[in-house]
């Protein structure tokens, strides 16, 4: 700590540094610096260095000043982890009274139904796509996700909040992806769902439940539609066959051992960066004004 604390004395002019190094040096042996010191001593070099300070330390003192402020905010920042669950979507084709001759690659359903394999071509692939975009929306609705919250307790230090406030805040910590790119072409997923929480476990135990609720819609999608189906069959203008997607769990959601973020070395940078900008633009008009004074 008081290492620290001596390199924060040197952001002081240099003036001062000869004049009053010895004695700074002399009260961090004897005092027992605290966190708070810290941004005293920060505070007092910034302000000496806009008035008496040379271009380079003034930059500099803008500098740091960004890069623990932004140390500091993020350090307030609790660290989520991320929980990952996997799918397969397996489009097919479901046939009625099919003929004998063309049943290779298909499965008996009983009471003369077969279903049918079909092949995962772009179109299909946009088509799946489009489906489980509509599934999201239903899982992800405030009353799903209200209930989700009560079930599992989450955001109990926010609970006085409406809970279509926390279902809000719930959905931005959500990303279902169909076909995600970064798994290999031949190994990919159908679909994958995320979740981030400040609790590992509860991230995975939600991130189960999400994976399970988007399988039982779809599920329930498909026996709206067969209803709809028997009870207007003029629809399908006398054709004896559906299209229909199976999902199926491939992998639960898995236990994040490592915290997924915040990512403070980004945070940081961001901060020294921002302070550095606002020191070179302060350094030239304190230069500037200091030239029309003399």
């Amino acid at each position: 700590m008081k290492r620290l604390f001596r390199y924060l004395g040197r952001l002081y002019p240099a003036r001062w540094r000869q004049r009053y190094g010895g004695e700074f040096d002399a009260l961090l042996e004897d005092a027992t610096p605290k966190p708070r010191d810290a941004f005293d001593i920060l505070w007092g070099a910034f302000k000496m260095q806009m008035t008496t300070g040379t271009f380079a330390g003034i930059t500099l003192a803008c500098a740091l000043t960004g890069l623990l402020a932004s140390l500091a905010i993020s350090l307030t920042m609790p660290a989520t982890y991320r929980s990952h669950a996997t799918m397969r979507a397996t489009p097919e084709r479901i046939v009625v009274d099919l003929d004998s001759m063309f049943r290779d690659g298909c499965t008996p359903l009983g009471g003369g139904t077969w279903s049918c394999a079909v092949e995962e071509t772009p179109a299909v692939q946009r088509a799946i796509s489009e489906s489980v975009t509509k599934l999201t929306q239903e899982i992800l609705s405030s009353n799903s996700l209200a209930a989700i919250i009560q079930q599992n307790n989450l955001y109990p230090q926010e609970r006085a909040k409406p809970l279509d406030e926390l279902a809000g805040n719930m959905r931005k910590n959500i990303v279902v992806t169909p076909f995600p790119a970064e798994y290999p072409a031949n190994r990919r997923p159908a679909i994958v769902v995320f979740f981030n929480y400040p609790d590992a476990h509860v991230a995975q135990q939600v991130t189960t439940e999400l994976m399970t609720r988007l399988i039982d819609e779809n599920i329930r999608q498909d026996a709206m539609d067969e209803h709809r189906r028997a009870r207007h069959p003029q629809v399908d203008g006398g054709l004896n066959s559906r299209s229909r997607m199976r999902i199926e769990p491939v992998a639960f959601g898995t236990l994040p051992a490592r915290p997924d973020g915040p990512n403070r070395a980004t945070i940081a940078g961001a901060g020294l960066f921002a302070g550095l900008l606002a020191g070179l633009t302060l350094a030239i008009v304190i230069r500037s004004r200091r030239r029309k004074t003399v």
